[in-house]
């Protein structure tokens, strides 16, 4: 490898911050569910672009999916637990809804992050899939999109 690919590499890395609360969640999860995340091909190309641009105002994402039938049955009270403690206490719930008799659940945690900048974490199962995600977004744009009628009829025709 050249020295200007080793230094493309370093910036790379160096632009691309690993959050340790989101790392700590996926363990946890993984520890919880006994599965293993998915590799996404390109996802950290996307996250460097979404980086760069902010489109709609997203500023930063990590993705982690966790596919398959986990060893142990999935239980919302212990993985909110633990998600709650893996993230750490300047996160907030905001959203926790399930699905006794489905047996899904989305668990959605947020804190203020800078100026007008919000981070959310979310943990969500169903059946066979899990998935964590952290994004860092602009109130101002999301509540936008919240209050414009339209936006949920563009969504809609996706």
């Amino acid at each position: 490898m050249s020295k200007r690919t080793a230094l493309v590499a370093l910036v790379l890395f160096a632009a691309l911050p690993l959050h340790a609360a989101f790392r700590d969640v996926v363990r946890a999860v993984e520890a919880r569910t006994q599965m293993h995340p998915t590799y996404i091909p390109l996802l950290g190309l996307a996250r460097f672009a979404v980086w760069i641009v902010h489109p709609e105002g997203v500023y930063d994402f990590q993705l982690a999916t966790f596919e398959g039938e986990a060893a142990r049955n999935v239980d919302f009270d212990e993985l909110t637990a633990t998600v709650r403690k893996a993230a750490g206490n300047d996160y907030h719930p905001l959203v926790q809804a399930r699905s006794k008799r489905k047996g899904e659940f989305t668990y959605i945690l947020a804190k203020a992050v800078d100026g007008n900048r919000v981070e959310f974490m979310l943990a969500t199962h169903d059946h066979s899939d899990t998935v964590v995600i952290r994004a860092v977004i602009d109130a101002d744009t999301m509540l936008a999109h919240i209050n414009d009628p339209h936006s949920f009829a563009r969504l809609g025709t996706k």
